[in-house]
Order: C-alpha cells, then sequence, then structure tokens
C-alpha cells in the first residue's frame, strides 16, 4: 500500500483523488471531513438520499430519480440554539454546503465526528460556544428476513442533547426541510439512446407546505398541486413528503415547545427562518411566498446533567413509479403511455398516516432489528476492520434498487452512473458476485430477479439486462438489455450470462431443497445447456463475457473455469432428477453420462491449452498474462460446497502467481495522472506489469472490475489456506473508498463516483473463511474452517438462506462447533457433517443423532489430523 500522506482535506474533491479524508480506521469514524456522496438512507426500492459525514444533506433520488439526484439541497438542515444566562448563541449543524457558500446569518458548527454502520450512523458534534453534548442517530429499518420493514421510504433520526454544565440551558432544535416535489428525470446519452434517453424534469413552482398533527407528535407536510395523467411519467416526482417530531419520553412531552414555519426562501444568501430563532429559539408561521422550505423547532430547558432524547421523521410517500418507452420522444410530444410500477410499502400502507404511525410506534424495535447482524459480527472475532466493510458494503441494496407493487426486485447496475445506458437493471453478469447478500437475507427477492431473468430467455440464451428503472421493467427490450455488437466486438451474445443463471438456480436449489422448482424448470436448464454447446469451439463456448470491452480467445480461462462449474452444477441437477423424476430414469441417467463426458472434455481442453508450466493458467490459449477472475468458477463451485474440480497444487499456484503479478507487484495506482491507493490489476504479466486496455469512452471506463477480484481471486484463496493473501485484496479495496473519502460511492473500478451493484461480494468471506456449506437439499453441512493469522481460534458466523450459524473452532485442539442462531424451518434436520481438507479429501464427522436446525442447537465436532 502507499505511504499514507498527510494532506487532507475538510471534504472530498473529485480533482484530486490523491487526497486522503480525515478518517480514523480504528475508531472508524471520520472527523470534520465531508465525504463524496454520503451515507445511504431510504429502505429498499425507495431511492433514498444522503447524510454527509459533517452534516449536511443531498442526493435525493426519493423522486424516483436515481440518475437525476436533487445533489443540494441547502434549505434541508439542523440547526440549534442554546442560551445560558446572558451567552446565546446559535449554530447550523452541518459545516459545509456542496457547491455552495453556507448563509451569511449563521455560523457552522465546529466540529463533526461520524461513524456509520448500515443501516445506521452516529453524528457527534462539538463547538467552542455552545455548552452542549449534541449526539445524532440516525437509521432506515433494514431488517434480514423482512422485506415489508425493509422497504419504507423512511428515514428516522433521534437526537441526544446533554447538559454537562451546572447550570440550567434553554435549547432549541430546528429541522428545515426543503420541498423537492416535482424534480427529477432519468439517465441516459441523448446521442447514444436519443429516444429513450436523459429527461428532466423541473416542476416546483407549485409546491406547497402545511402543517398537520397526529397522535404521537407533528410536523410539516411538504405537497404540491402537479397533477399529471396516470400514464405521464412526470406522475413519479408527485407525492408528499412529512417532516415531524416528538420526544419518546412521555415525561417530557410537556416540557417541549414546537413551533413551525410554512415556507422561507432557501435561495437568498441569508436563512430568514434562522432571523427569529436566533432570538429565542422559536419560529414564527408567516408565509415567504418566493420559499420553498419548511421548518419545524422544538424548544425546552435542560436541567444540569440533564439530556433529553428528541425524535425526527423523513416519510416520503411518492407511490407512482411510472416509467415508459421512447420516454424522451413523448415528451417532447406530450403523449404519453406510462406504467405505474408502484412500491411494496402500498401493500401495506393505505396512506402516508398510516405508515407515519407505523414507524413512531414501532421505532424502538425497528432499531433493534436493523442491528441484528451487526450484533451478530461484533460476537465473532473476526477484524473490526472486516465487519466494518461487511456491514458497508450494504449501500448497494439501499441505493440500487427497485421494488414493484407485486414485488418484483430490480437491482440497478450502477447508480447514478454517467453511462450512456442509464439505469439498466440486472445485470447477470455482474450478479454472480453480487447476490450474496440479497440471497441470504432476502431469498424471495433473489428468486423474483432471476425468475425475471429465466422468463427473458431465447433459445438457451439470458439476457443481459432484465429491465431499465427509468424505461421499462421486466423486459430486456430496454439499451443494452441485450448484448450490442457494435459495443461487443462483434459479438451478440455473452456466454457467461446463461452460465451465470444456471449456476445461481442451481445454488437456489440446493440451500433451499427446492426439488419441485428443479423439475418444473429442468427444461430450461436442459435449453441453456443446449445453448452453451451450440456456441462452443472446442468444448469451450466463445463469446463476449462480463469483461466486455475486453476479447479474449480462443480457450479465455474465465470462460473455461465457468463453464466447468456450469457442467459441475448441471451434472449435480440430472442426478437429484434421476430421484424425482421416475417415469423417466434411463433418460435423466443419459443426460448425466452425456454431461459428465463434457465435463471431462472440458477439464482436459482447458488443462492442455492454458496451463504453463511456470506454474499458472494463462489468460487463454497463446496468451500468457495472468488474469484476476481466471479461477471464477472453481470459486463458485467451492462457495457452493461441491468438490475441487481442478488438482490442488495447480490452483494454489495460481493464486500465488496471482498474487505476486495482480497485487503485491504495485503500491499505488495512477488515475488522472495522481498517485493513488492501489487497486488489483485484472491483467498482467509474469513480472507483474500491467496490461492495460483503452476504452472509447475515455478513462473513466478503463479498470479492474475490482469487485470479482474479491471472490474470484480474494475468496479464492482462503479457500486454499491463503488466509492474509485474501484477506489483504478485500482489505486493499475497501481501504481505497474509506481512505480516500468515497466509502459509499464506490464505483465498478474501485474509484469515486456512483454506486456499484457488486458490493455485497464481501460477504462471501464468511462461507471462504468457514469452508461452510448447507445443503437444504441433502440434509448435509461441508465445513473446512480457517483461522486467521496470529490466532488459535476462530468464531464466525455464516448466513444460509435457511439457517444461520455460529461456527467456533481451535487450531490446537482441533474442537470445533456450530451452533444454529437462526431458522427458517426449526423442523430441519442435518443427517451428514463432512469435514473437506484444502486437497478436497472429506472425512464424515461423528453424528450420534440428527443435527436439528432450531434456534440454539448445537453440534460439536473434533477435525480429523
Amino acid at each position: 500500500m502507499a505511504e499514507r500522506r498527510e494532506e487532507k482535506t475538510a471534504f472530498f474533491d473529485k480533482k484530486r483523488p490523491d487526497l486522503r479524508a480525515n478518517y480514523d480506521p480504528e475508531t472508524q469514524q471520520y472527523a470534520n471531513y465531508r465525504t463524496s456522496k454520503g451515507f445511504p438512507l431510504g429502505g429498499l426500492g425507495t431511492g433514498g438520499f444522503r447524510i454527509f459525514t459533517d452534516g449536511g444533506f443531498g442526493h435525493w433520488a426519493t423522486n424516483h430519480n436515481w440518475f437525476k439526484p436533487v445533489k443540494s439541497t441547502k434549505g434541508t438542515f439542523f440547526s440549534i440554539w442554546s442560551k445560558q444566562d446572558e451567552a446565546m448563541y446559535t449554530k447550523i449543524l452541518r459545516r459545509s454546503v456542496p457547491d455552495d457558500v453556507e448563509y451569511l446569518n449563521v455560523d457552522p458548527i465546529d466540529h463533526t465526528l461520524f461513524e456509520g454502520k448500515l443501516p445506521r450512523f452516529e453524528l457527534q458534534y462539538g463547538d467552542r460556544q455552545i455548552p452542549l453534548k449534541i449526539e445524532l442517530n440516525g437509521f432506515t429499518p433494514f431488517i434480514p428476513n423482512n422485506v415489508k420493514d425493509s422497504s419504507l421510504p423512511v428515514a428516522l433520526f433521534r437526537f441526544k442533547v446533554t447538559n454537562p454544565t451546572y447550570e440550567p440551558i434553554f435549547t432549541s432544535l430546528l429541522f428545515s426541510f426543503q420541498n423537492i416535489l416535482g424534480l427529477g428525470g432519468s439517465g441516459g446519452s441523448g446521442l447514444l439512446t436519443p429516444l429513450d434517453g436523459p429527461v428532466t424534469y423541473k416542476n416546483d413552482n407549485e409546491n406547497f407546505i402545511q402543517q398537520f398533527n397526529m397522535e404521537y407528535g407533528s410536523g410539516i407536510k411538504l405537497g404540491t398541486k402537479l397533477n399529471p395523467p396516470k400514464i405521464d411519467p412526470a406522475r413519479r416526482t408527485v407525492g408528499s413528503y412529512f417532516v415531524f417530531c416528538q420526544t419518546p419520553d412521555i415525561r417530557q412531552q410537556s416540557r417541549v415547545h414546537i413551533t413551525k414555519c410554512i415556507q422561507w426562501d432557501e435561495s437568498q444568501k441569508r436563512a430568514s427562518i434562522l432571523e427569529q430563532f436566533s432570538v429565542d429559539g422559536t419560529i414564527n408561521q408567516e408565509e415567504d411566498p418566493q420559499g420553498k422550505s419548511g421548518a419545524i423547532a422544538a424548544k425546552f430547558m435542560l436541567e444540569p446533567e440533564q439530556n433529553i432524547l428528541l425524535d425526527f421523521y423523513v416519510v416520503w410517500w411518492m407511490p407512482n413509479h411510472v416509467i415508459e418507452k421512447k420516454q424522451r420522444l413523448r415528451k417532447l410530444l406530450g403523449k404519453h403511455w406510462g406504467i405505474d410500477y408502484g412500491h411494496n410499502y402500498l401493500n401495506h400502507f393505505g396512506s402516508a398516516q398510516e405508515l407515519n404511525n407505523y414507524i413512531v410506534e414501532n421505532r424502538d424495535r425497528l432499531y433493534a432489528e436493523s442491528l441484528k447482524l451487526e450484533y451478530i459480527l461484533a460476537d465473532s472475532n473476526l477484524p473490526n476492520w472486516l465487519q466494518h466493510y461487511l456491514l458497508n458494503s450494504a449501500d448497494s441494496l439501499l441505493c440500487n434498487s427497485v421494488l414493484t407493487k407485486d414485488q418484483k426486485f430490480y437491482t440497478i447496475e450502477g447508480v447514478p452512473w454517467s453511462w450512456p445506458f442509464g439505469g439498466l437493471t440486472g445485470t447477470n453478469d455482474q450478479r454472480l458476485t453480487s447476490h450474496i447478500y440479497l440471497a441470504n437475507f432476502y431469498p424471495e427477492l433473489d428468486l423474483s430477479e432471476l425468475l425475471t431473468f429465466l422468463d427473458l430467455m431465447e433459445n438457451g440464451r439470458i439476457p443481459h439486462g432484465n429491465g431499465n428503472c427509468d424505461i421499462a421493467l421486466g423486459t430486456a427490450e430496454v439499451p443494452y438489455g441485450r448484448p450490442i455488437k457494435m459495443l461487443n466486438m462483434g459479438f451478440s451474445h455473452w456466454v457467461d450470462l446463461t452460465m451465470n443463471e444456471i449456476l445461481q438456480l442451481g445454488r437456489y436449489i440446493l440451500t433451499h431443497g427446492d426439488f419441485d422448482f428443479l423439475k418444473k424448470n429442468w427444461p430450461k436448464f436442459l435449453e441453456m445447456w443446449g445453448y452453451l454447446k451450440q456456441v462452443s469451439v472446442n468444448d469451450i463456448p466463445e463469446g463476449i463475457t462480463t469483461y466486455d470491452v475486453m476479447k479474449y480467445e480462443p480457450c479465455f480461462v474465465y470462460t473455461s473455469i465457468l463453464y466447468l462449474a456450469t457442467l459441475q452444477m448441471l451434472h449435480y441437477l440430472s442426478l437429484q432428477m434421476q430421484k424425482i423424476d421416475e417415469d423417466n430414469v434411463i433418460k435423466q441417467q443419459n443426460i448425466a453420462k452425456e454431461i459428465y463426458k463434457q465435463f471431462s472434455r472440458v477439464l482436459t481442453v482447458m488443462t492442455t491449452n492454458l496451463w504453463n508450466a511456470k506454474g499458472f493458467f494463462r489468460v487463454a490459449k497463446g496468451q500468457d498474462t495472468l488474469f484476476t477472475g481466471a479461477m471464477a468458477g472453481d470459486w463458485f463451485s467451492r462457495y457452493t460446497g461441491f468438490k475441487p474440480m481442478l488438482e490442488f497444487d495447480k490452483v494454489h499456484k495460481m493464486s500465488i502467481w496471482q498474487s505476486q503479478t495482480l497485487i503485491s507487484s504495485h503500491k499505488s495506482t495512477k488515475y488522472k495522472n495522481l498517485t493513488t491507493m492501489p487497486l488489483p490489476y485484472l491483467e498482467a504479466n509474469t513480472a507483474g506489469v500491467e496490461k492495460e486496455y483503452k476504452h472509447r469512452l475515455g478513462a473513466e471506463y478503463e479498470g479492474n472490475y475490482v469487485w470479482q477480484s474479491i471472490s474470484y481471486q480474494a475468496c479464492e484463496a482462503i479457500y486454499l489456506g491463503r488466509i492474509a493473501a485474501g484477506l489483504k485484496i478485500i482489505k486493499m479495496i475497501f481501504d481505497k473508498g474509506f481512505y480516500e473519502g468515497f466509502p459509499w460511492d464506490m464505483d465498478l473500478y474501485g474509484r469515486a463516483g456512483f454506486v456499484y451493484m457488486s458490493h455485497p461480494v464481501i460477504w462471501a468471506v464468511l462461507p471462504a473463511l468457514s469452508g461452510m456449506f448447507y445443503n437444504a437439499a441433502e440434509e448435509s453441512i461441508v465445513i473446512s474452517p480457517k483461522v486467521l493469522a496470529g490466532t488459535d481460534n476462530i468464531r464466525i458466523p455464516v448466513f444460509f438462506p435457511k439457517a444461520w450459524f455460529m461456527m467456533e473452532f481451535n487450531k490446537n485442539s482441533k474442537q470445533v462447533s456450530l451452533t444454529v442462531i437462526y431458522s427458517k424451518n426449526p423442523e430441519a434436520k442435518v443427517e451428514k457433517i463432512l469435514y473437506r481438507n484444502l486437497h478436497g479429501h472429506d472425512f464424515r464427522l461423528p453424528l450420534l443423532k440428527p443435527f436439528i436446525i432450531d434456534d440454539g442447537e448445537e453440534w460439536k465436532g473434533e477435525i480429523p489430523n
């Protein structure tokens, strides 16, 4: 890693990515620093917004405007007023305003200290003039196996204000909120996608703000008089925002005095809302017809050493996700035919008022359950940095998701990516690594997306995308929904798209024991295999892959190893079909034999053409370079509990070569002629010299697809016993985002810019370290525990769709245990537990009675020498 420079800034500067953020890796806090895009808030499919690490707000995608976010809302902020004796001060609780300057009549808070662990954050404020201890806690409900509560359009804030002095202090907290209804639009290129390209909406002139009261508090409602037709996509910018406050301690409710302002002008150099607030901590209700912001203030007195809790809630009720094909042309013509896909929360709440009451009544439960994974990880002995990165990798689930009223789930590839194809959803090449979090914690959503791809299959070909959040969903007839010859080296198909579908659906069957699904869809599996055979040359499918701007042939190592894993999966499924399709046993036996023969041929072709006597698999026949995705299929095979497909010595040597040439060969990365922290290379020669490639769209599209390096290279290394080498890769990638100031918007290449869908791939490290797979179909478990350097034991959680486990292993005593910490099916059981060593040899461990998969149940055993 490059030496950490002392030169730092107060905020992320996209022109100087080489500068370091004021980030403390020990406490995982940002001090007096604004990250690139801030911490994400908002449930699955709701767009969401960001709170910056120095206290401000921005990047609002709450109006279905993932690709035209309202970047800066100067009129949205917290402010505090205090009066002790004759000393009276007002501060705005942010240190900066992106792309703007602060209001002239208020000073920013002196210090901020921010810690974010999705889905919650903690922000501490400090000021030389304000004699108070001010702490802000915020979160969005995000609860594994609870889609309803994880898809709410809400953000919840709780202030804790403490008087540490020996004199009483009069205090007031203000929350100002800017009305952004009517604003938004879509992404894409007006040049390359002229009919579907970018659309902009700027219709906030008819916005209004009203006061409202509820049983649990009061606040302001932000609305608009706009009422586009139901088939006009402008309707997606129409709805209501609710901002309200209350104190959760009923004993203190009578002590809190609430005042509101329903319209003030945030565009002026001076914040008029703060004039009265600075005098006595209240605000008046007068309307400023030029303004688009409202506010609510809560005034109270704190006795010496007393504290108060004050909750603020933000709810955006935007029920209509209306989009249409040829949206740009239709907007110009004024002729619309949009489809409203709605939201999942509409299935549970008939009105915003119902939702408002629900989150207040359930606030503490929602918070506790949202921290479930954090608590489980804290109970392990994994290093703090790894726990921190695991939790924060879920940002793409919140920022890049669409969840319709009919509960169809779509993943947007990059948000807000400025590439030509805008809000493309899918994408099935990247899903192989990105699906891990979704598959384990929201398996019904994961299956929904896989089935959408399966429904869009044509002659065995799986498309690249399954929709576009701005154009249409559930279709491949969107820009780049299917491969484009002009962009893909003359190919109109990607061979890994179909292989990835087979692998992911196969793993679903194993982890759920869903043989009915297998029997129903087995003809489609065979259809996909038929397509792969059709495009094969010398038994290896030839065509473009996820590495779409590069052409490796013949016998691309990534394609070869992925096909080997695909055939292994198909063979396993064909054996299961012999058991469940009793009327066609002979037919299924013949299919299994054919698959196995092809597996053997592919293995021979791959080792003959790609193995270099120096000890590595070359990238393609005749090209002696090292590639980060070379062992992709071998990783997935191990991740799914299958036995290794290649000789241990070969794969182990390959992993060492990859580390030497793609990781340890460099201590920095050059980007736009600036020296930044290192990232893994995509490809390099045996001397560790990077093989660079040029992209016709420029340097922003050049680089390694780093998230695949985590699964295909880092986790593969861990499975092979190279624990430190694997963890080094993971830490290298995430360190860059956190140290350089863009932790929640790392793009495809590991740089700042947009949130890429594959961040959650890091969760693959847990099954790699434990070597564990729970096969619900066969009622079996495979384990291969490993310990970290400098330790004798490991305590690690491992998650599967049907059950979660805590594994403990001591390398000296060889004792190992599994404890069920969550079960979806308490009647499930395990009849067989295997220990698999690094070479892939299995040893059956004693199991005197079935291991019941119910909460609290435990199994203990001993690993053989």
